[in-house]
């Protein structure tokens, strides 16, 4: 299993994942205990692809499960998914395309 798929299941499953520097942290938010025998096979898929799960979860958005960020004008990380983007601020990133985005 690619370690994408995974994460995005233990997303559904009540895990919530975060970068933090080159470290991936990951929380557990669901209701109970986590189910250590369908859990373990995922965990062991993010650990042999370490680096394609980091590319991952840098593009990955925990609140909808989504893979659709854009850097605002601040660098800030925006999901296009969860919240409408801010064509300002992306006209500012890429000037060129004033008044084509809306």
């Amino acid at each position: 299993m690619k370690p994408g798929a995974a994460i995005m299941k233990l997303t559904a499953m009540g895990f919530r994942f975060k970068m933090n520097g080159d470290k991936i942290r990951y929380d557990w938010c669901g209701k109970g205990k986590p189910d250590m025998e369908a859990v373990a096979p995922l965990f062991e898929a993010i650990k042999a692809e370490r680096d394609a799960a980091i590319l991952f979860l840098r593009v990955y958005c925990p609140r909808c499960g989504g893979c659709v960020f854009y850097s605002d004008h601040t660098g800030e990380q925006r999901c296009a998914k969860c919240e409408p983007p801010d064509w300002n601020c992306i006209e500012k990133l890429f000037p060129y395309t004033a008044g084509v985005c809306h």
